[in-house]
């Protein structure tokens, strides 16, 4: 599953960007979507012919200058018109300097798409790796995580949400003298400490350079000689060697001569002799006036029309809002592409499309007010409904799961511009979308912004079978954090479905009703939920009655009941192929196996748990799985990890928002295991430091400890050495030659963790090198076994070899 967006929020990594990064685990991602990501940021000055890469084109001044200032001030903005090549230089510019934030890494945050200021904490926290939508106090946060530590945030585009940007980064720098900033902005952020540095035009010969490997890309023919020379300096003169500006232009001179171009430009730009120069944002705006103007009237109206779009969109988007077929509307946007107005991303699967930034902006200002306004926001709010019901069709109970999630975070942006429109426009589409769309809200941990939405919703919705999808999906939102409305909702549901045509949605409000209802009526409300299932044949259902009567099994203490029930929900979700609600069911069992002292068990599926979440981390699941994995930590011989888990289960849990109970008497287990052995203060701050994915290595390293020898582990090492089965293992990995880094992937553990079964096989061995190591491992016959890449390391035996 594709990370959760917020505001187009990414870490760049390794293999995506020239930029490197440090050791810290990026918030879950995409590889292919963050190199898309990076490619979309790319400003005008990138320019590409055919069979080759995007190159950037001079600047090499500027760059050195804002790495000098950047040297002085934590906090740098470049400046400039529209067009002017600020994202583009700010990218070249991190990706110079990488080196220098080893680290801690280097993040951007394009904020073009955010519509509504108060997003924007949310987009920098998610930039940074935390959850998509974080709680508390961000800089305190921030301060736990980087501190000290060389960091680079690159936030893009800030001018209309400057005000919240200082905000939400003045509280950050403070508490992290690590961290610095580099911004993009049309004006100043007034940020205390700002160097603020206003980037001029390309010289004379970079902007030459940049026209003419622009038309090579149109026409390979194309060469500046001895009679275009002229004309081709005088065209980047009236543009004031802007490179958007001058991409705008440069399709025009595989088509005309330059001296030909040049008089209609000058024309255009009302810069012919005795003509006033004009500033440079009226030279972008005249220059993407003579390029419209240029367009067939079709395809001028088309802009406007796609510029409804705040961020990157798909060929059905473009279908549904030019009201085309799919072959009409691809030969609609070539036209675009061709005149350098609109960019298209063929890398995925599907095709993606965007103006760029500026070009947006401009085409919005046309539709905005205009007579066609109405009738595009209207198209465009269709087409959100039409992505909001297929993703619905596939969030839960299938094995589509991953790819409604990508659509989703996707569609974000579409959603929240869409569902404003709607409320006042089209009541009844934003019941559709919310209804549509509530899981992911909830399996993409935005609560809160979920919540306050399908309330909205509610508000303006008449329709009973909608009303009881909202109600049911705000039910299951609430009870992340109330235990308490959950079943008044619940109940809404029911009265609401009974009145409209949906038994999914009645049989689901029933279960959540009877979840809460430990009367007989509670056990009547499961048995017509299951009825209800077997005559639908709906596999979804019996899911949700299992999971929620095991729970209600487990308020009773019925743990054995409750594990039968949760094991059923396990059985169905693996069935139906539902990742989301085998993770639920599987971390429900693992609690119920526990509260049993089935730590065997309890172990065999926590371990499964992991596996899945370290492969499509969900911020919302981990801390309940954190939390059992800190418990059988305490329960099996490892409290200081037990204390680390615990540690990292409570921050995450703060993060997201939801109270995790019980985590107390895990804690209090493993600080008296640890009694006059070490300090559970220095483990529990470790544990606050941990990332996502490193807290749910630790985790799954201690589930791989076997259940029944975790209590007396000493049974189970080398006679001769002492060493550990987990330590011949790490011996064998370093004899293969493998780094710290490769083992801690290898046995899914932390690289701290490697390092440290590094260290004390050298202190058992008495030993100083890795190579002194395998060289024992060798002689034992340790180095002998082959490493499989596609299997697990081979245990040593029961002689200790």
């Amino acid at each position: 599953m594709s990370p959760a967006l917020t505001g187009s929020c990414i870490k760049l990594g390794p293999r995506q960007h020239p930029i490197e990064t440090g050791k810290r685990q990026p918030s879950p991602d995409s590889q292919d979507l963050v190199t898309r990501e990076v490619s979309r940021n790319l400003s005008a000055t990138t320019v590409t012919t055919p069979g080759m890469a995007p190159s950037f084109v001079g600047r090499s001044r500027e760059i050195d200058e804002i790495v000098r200032l950047l040297g002085h001030s934590r906090v740098v903005t470049i400046m400039g018109a529209p067009g002017a090549g600020k994202t583009r230089l700010a990218l070249e510019v991190a990706a110079r300097i990488s080196k220098q934030f080893g680290g801690g890494g280097v993040y951007l945050c394009d904020l073009a798409p955010i519509v509504d200021p108060s997003l924007v904490p949310t987009a920098v926290a998610t930039a940074l790796g935390f959850a998509p939508e974080m709680v508390g106090d961000l800089g305190a946060l921030v301060s736990d995580r980087i501190g000290e530590t060389s960091t680079l945030i690159l936030l893009d585009n800030c001018e209309h949400v400057t005000a919240e940007v200082g905000m939400t980064m003045h509280r950050i720098l403070s508490d992290a003298p690590g961290l610095r900033m580099l911004a993009t902005s049309r004006e100043r952020l007034r940020m205390t400490g700002e160097a603020a540095w206003n980037l001029p035009s390309l010289s004379l010969e970079e902007a030459l350079q940049l026209l003419a490997m622009r038309a090579a890309a149109v026409d390979a023919t194309f060469a500046v000689n001895v009679q275009t020379r002229s004309a081709l300096i005088e065209i980047c003169e009236r543009l004031e060697r802007l490179p958007l500006a001058l991409e705008l232009v440069a399709p025009r001179l595989a088509l005309l001569p330059a001296a030909e171009v040049l008089r209609m430009l000058s024309d255009a730009l009302g810069l012919l002799t005795g003509g006033e120069r004009r500033s440079r944002h009226q030279t972008m705006a005249a220059a993407l006036d003579w390029s419209v103007r240029l367009l067939p009237a079709r395809s001028a109206r088309d802009l406007w029309r796609l510029s409804v779009f705040p961020a990157r969109f798909t060929l059905q988007g473009v279908v549904t809002v030019l009201e085309a077929s799919a072959a009409e509307a691809v030969d609609r946007v070539a036209v675009l592409r061709d005149a350098s107005l609109l960019v298209a991303d063929t890398t995925g699967v599907s095709a993606r499309f965007r103006l760029l930034e500026p070009i947006r902006q401009y085409a919005l200002a046309h539709l905005v007010g205009g007579p066609i306004e109405d009738d595009v926001r209207r198209l465009h709010a269709a087409y959100v409904v039409s992505r909001a019901e297929w993703i619905g069709a596939r969030l839960l109970g299938t094995n589509e799961q991953a790819a409604a999630l990508d659509a989703f975070v996707e569609l974000l942006p579409d959603m929240r511009q869409a569902l404003k429109w709607c409320h006042d426009a089209q009541p009844s589409w934003t019941g559709a979308i919310m209804g549509d769309t509530g899981w992911a809200w909830e399996i993409t941990s935005r609560l809160r912004e979920g919540e306050a939405l399908e309330r909205r919703a509610l508000a303006v919705t008449s329709d009973h079978t909608v009303r009881a999808r909202l109600l049911v999906r705000l039910a299951s939102l609430v009870q992340r954090r109330d235990m308490l409305e959950p079943a008044d909702l619940a109940n809404q549901a029911i009265a609401e479905a009974r009145q409209g045509e949906s038994p999914r949605e009645l049989a689901l409000a029933l279960c959540f009703s009877a979840a809460y209802d430990l009367s007989d009526s509670g056990e009547e409300k499961f048995r017509e939920a299951v009825a209800i299932a077997d005559e639908t044949s709906d596999a979804l259902i019996p899911v949700f009655a299992s999971t929620f009567r095991g729970g209600r099994c487990a308020l009773r203490h019925d743990f054995e009941a409750a594990s039968a029930h949760q094991a059923s929900a396990l059985a169905t979700s693996h069935a139906i192929g539902d990742p989301w609600l085998t993770t639920q069911a599987t971390t429900n069992l693992v609690r119920a196996c526990r509260q049993q002292n089935d730590l065997v068990s309890a172990r065999k599926h926590l371990r499964a748990a992991l596996s899945a979440l370290i492969e499509h981390p969900h911020w919302l699941a981990a801390p309940y799985v954190l939390r059992e994995s800190a418990f059988l930590a305490s329960r099996t011989g490892r409290p200081a990890d037990a204390l680390r888990l615990a540690s990292a289960c409570r921050r995450i849990a703060g993060e997201i928002g939801i109270p995790i109970a019980q985590l107390a008497e895990a804690e209090e287990t493993a600080r008296g295991a640890l009694a006059g052995r070490s300090k559970p203060a220095k483990h529990a701050s470790e544990g606050e430091r941990l990332s996502l994915m490193d807290a749910l290595k630790l985790a799954l390293d201690v589930a791989e400890t076997p259940a029944q020898f975790a209590s007396r582990r000493t049974a189970r090492r080398d006679p001769a050495t002492g060493l550990t089965e987990r330590e011949c293992e790490v011996v064998r990995l370093i004899a293969a030659g493998l780094t710290n880094r490769e083992i801690s992937a290898k046995l899914f553990i932390t690289e701290r963790s490697a390092e440290g079964h590094v260290e004390r096989i050298r202190n058992k061995l008495d030993v100083r090198s890795r190579s002194q190591i395998a060289a024992w491992a060798e002689e034992r016959g340790l180095a002998t076994t082959p490493i499989d890449e596609n299997q697990s390391v081979p245990r040593f035996n029961k002689s200790g070899t």
